[in-house]
């Protein structure tokens, strides 16, 4: 399998060593099943009743816990945890004071579930604090929380336990005659400032947009003040502060240190989608910080992605107890095949599947049963999977077993990602680098790749490397490229007032911003600098090409534009409306273009895959106009401006359905299967291909006379992600893994008659993302729907409703996403 063709990418490699201006180099792994935790007793404190917590972690149970991840605790000589900070089972952050005299909570809206990255979290306090709001902050990646479900100040001068003489403090549990509350966290970075309430900004900084950590080395730590660097696994609870206020650990061993921190995050083994059968989800159990799988009969599940590009290895390792299906699929639930490696206690084989686990319809590779090495509980399975030219192999204690190279009808060319499954009982133990100790149950050898990242037991294939975010290749869009993210793609909102409105939140002048008033039902307004400022076409609409009848509609400029008010298009600045902006850029007023039979006007940015195309049509059959993006478009959008021969559909060209299919951005129809809008064609790297028919409405991209415009779209990898997957109708919804934090999601039933909806990451800024917009109806926005939540997280997004519009089962959906940030460099949200 070669690189997609119409995927923009980087090479792979290592890259980004030099973005963090301070590297965290160790963590610590606590588990609940080991009941992990550190504990110390606190001395006299500069001043009890203001102190600053702060610590890096990384969510290895983000559902399902039934009790709170509980990071920061002390109590009372009774055994009562009167102070905890903590993550709730659901992912709120959690501050809670609790006695018969006094009672403080504050419990978060935002929900923090992302396992696949780290979060920065500071609880900073003040109860002399004049302000009562201002006497508890919770920051998270260094942005303050203030949206809560339970909101109780302390009172003023309130003192708590956390920093009091004498009190038993904790990390990793809930001291308490109740619930312990152990943690199922990956901590880095864990500090105590005493005697001051700190911004976030002492611990860490913003570069490029992202937040990244800070040597605390300058900081004043105050009496009870300490630093967990977590350098020495003989020792957790070093402090490296200077005060020496060390803690004593219990329940964690050297095989808890990991390398895996907020400046080099490592894959791991978490399963974001369990599989279903009979309506029933059997999903493996995790544990062991997301490195051991196990669970009862006919458990699977689909975890996390690979990048798109490059070579990697990493080592499973088998403990018995049942059949174990470890592997690889792609293209998730939408009943193609995955492919893994099944471990039975005799042999280690490779299968494809309808089903992805091979449970009752099972195929094998290539027809027949491939090859095959007795083994034991014990043995360790090496996976060297090469992207770039489509191969696995597999090593059984170091020794090559199977080597295959995959086709396209064994994997699509993206989306290839892991997958789980065994029988009751079985249990796997997985290593992506981390650590080659295999949750202890083996003597790390201390093998690492080429580039020295790693902890492998054997040394990975030359060429290969570690599953972690400082061997993923440097993009070419990212906080550590040229060009950023917000320099291509970005959303604004503002709020109308009936006269001139100035929106200069933007990175880059805009060549295409589409503008929807999110408060009253209106008309989408989409301009761009081939048509000019005062010509809108409406998404939700068939009609015709619009000018303002007054005033200059958008003014673009270096920083957003300028909107003023016009009678007949009140969605773009309508006083007191609420509205969102979203803003792609091309690159300027556009360029002649003969790669197609017809010449078009082109604003093409290569760099970023955006084009803004427009032509005249001709009549002629067969035509063709370029585009100039160098590579094939995915996704290809056009309309006719003006209403000759007639009123027509936006039409949708989206690779995943082909050249056979078309989607209307203004219905909410299903895919259509005809031929005739795309002459049965896909774009190629220089022309879209337009339809041919002249004897009926196919004729509306190139009918004779009339002026049309196009919105050509390529993947850059780490920026743009337009791909498919199928629904499952849970609230345990379908993963998408785009390898990019999305900024913006567009979602489309191909098989169901579902309105398409737009969701973004400024009008639904924490998780779960509740509003959404839709692009065929003039409908205000919905600001909360349930059945359309979405958790957006640091590599794609996860459905956590099941509404027809993008989680129907069986139902299969196209997207469309542009990255907040590539998962390079995300932090988790």
């Amino acid at each position: 399998m070669s690189a997609s063709k119409n995927l923009i990418q980087a090479a792979a490699g290592v890259g980004g060593g030099d973005f963090y201006p301070h590297t965290v180099d160790n963590s610590a792994r606590f588990n609940e099943s080991d009941s992990a935790y550190l504990y110390r007793t606190a001395g006299t404190p500069t001043d009890q009743n203001r102190f600053t917590c702060s610590t890096w972690f990384k969510n290895s149970k983000p559902t399902g816990k039934s009790t709170n991840h509980c990071i920061f605790s002390a109590g009372n000589s009774y055994g009562y945890a009167k102070v905890n900070m903590s993550v709730t089972g659901a992912g709120s952050i959690r501050w809670n004071y609790d006695s018969t005299s006094m009672n403080a909570v504050k419990i978060t809206n935002a929900l923090h579930r992302d396992s696949s990255a780290w979060y920065h979290l500071v609880f900073a306090v003040d109860t002399d604090n004049a302000t009562a709001n201002d006497r508890v902050k919770i920051y998270v990646n260094g942005v303050r929380l203030t949206s809560f479900s339970s909101d109780t100040n302390p009172g003023s001068g309130d003192y708590y336990e956390w920093n009091q003489s004498g009190q038993v403090q904790n990390i990793g549990r809930r001291l308490s005659t109740g619930p312990t509350s152990y943690i199922d966290l990956y901590l880095a970075q864990t500090a105590m400032v005493d005697g001051q309430q700190l911004d976030p900004t002492s611990f860490g900084e913003f570069k490029n947009g992202i937040w990244v950590p800070k040597d605390l080395s300058g900081l004043t730590f105050g009496n009870n003040g300490f630093w967990l660097d977590f350098a020495d696994s003989s020792n957790f609870g070093n402090d490296v502060s200077g005060n020496n206020n060390d803690w004593t650990s219990s329940g964690l061993t050297s095989s808890d240190q990991m390398i895996d921190t907020p400046t080099n995050n490592f894959l791991t083994a978490v399963s974001l989608v369990p599989r279903t059968a009979g309506g029933t989800a059997y999903a493996p159990t995790p544990s062991d910080g997301n490195l051991r799988q196990s669970g009862p009969n006919s458990s699977g599940g689909l975890g996390v992605g690979f990048p798109q590009s490059g070579k990697w290895y990493y080592e499973t390792r088998y403990n018995g107890g049942g059949d174990a299906y470890p592997g690889l699929t792609c293209n998730p639930g939408s009943s193609t095949d995955a492919q893994g490696a099944g471990i039975t206690g005799s042999y280690i084989y490779y299968f494809l599947s309808t089903t992805v686990y091979g449970s009752g319809n099972e195929y094998r590779l290539n027809g027949t049963w491939s090859g095959g090495s007795n083994h034991t509980t014990g043995d360790i399975i090496g996976w060297a999977v090469d992207m770039d030219n489509g191969t696995f192999t597999t090593y059984v204690n170091g020794t090559q077993n199977v080597n295959h190279t995959w086709s396209s009808t064994d994997f699509d060319t993206k989306d290839v990602r892991l997958a789980f499954g065994g029988g009751n009982g079985h249990q796997l133990d997985y290593n992506f680098g981390q650590n080659g100790t295999f949750n202890g149950t083996a003597t790390a050898q201390g093998n690492a790749d080429e580039n020295g990242i790693g902890d492998f037991y054997y040394t990975p294939p030359s060429g290969y490397l570690a599953c972690c975010s400082q061997n993923m290749p440097e993009l070419t869009i990212g906080p550590n490229s040229a060009t950023t993210s917000d320099e291509n793609f970005d959303t604004a909102l503002y709020t109308g007032n009936g006269g001139t409105t100035t929106v200069s939140s933007l990175n880059f002048q805009p060549d295409l911003t589409w503008i929807k008033s999110r408060t009253y039902a209106r008309y989408h307004a989409l301009a761009d600098v081939l048509r000019g400022s005062t010509k809108f076409l409406s998404s939700n609409s068939t009609s015709a090409e619009d000018t303002v009848d007054s005033g200059n509609g958008v003014v673009w400029n270096s920083t957003g534009f300028e909107v003023d008010a016009s009678s007949d298009w009140n969605s773009l600045n309508e006083s007191g409306a609420n509205i969102v902006a979203w803003n792609w850029k091309g690159n300027g007023s556009g360029v002649s273009n003969t790669d197609g039979t017809i010449t078009s006007t082109v604003s093409a940015n290569q760099n970023a895959g955006i084009s803004i195309v427009g032509w005249a049509g001709t009549g002629a059959g067969s035509a063709t106009v370029g585009h100039g993006l160098g590579v094939e478009p995915s996704v290809v959008i056009t309309k006719q401006r003006g209403s000759s021969p007639a009123l027509y559909n936006w039409l949708v060209y989206h690779k995943s359905l082909g050249a056979s299919y078309y989607l209307s951005l203004n219905t909410n129809s299903a895919s259509v299967n005809d031929t005739g809008p795309w002459s049965n064609t896909a774009p190629s790297s220089t022309v879209i291909t337009l339809g041919t028919t002249t004897s009926n409405w196919y004729y509306v991209n190139n009918y004779s006379g009339t002026d049309y415009i196009a919105y050509a779209f390529a993947e850059v990898e780490g920026f743009s992600s337009f791909g498919k997957y199928t629904g499952n109708g849970s609230s345990d919804g379908s993963f998408i893994y785009t390898g990019f934090r999305p900024a913006f999601i567009y979602i489309k039933s191909s098989s169901l008659a579902q309105s398409g909806i737009i969701k973004d990451t400024e009008v639904s800024p924490y998780n779960v993302s509740t509003a959404y917009n839709q692009p065929d109806s003039s409908a205000a926005e919905v600001a909360n729907h349930t059945a359309t939540y979405t958790d957006i997280l640091s590599n794609g997004f996860k459905l956590r409703g099941s509404a027809n519009a993008t989680n129907a089962s069986g139902a299969t959906y196209i997207y469309m996403a542009f990255a907040e940030n590539p998962f390079k460099y995300s932090n988790a949200r």
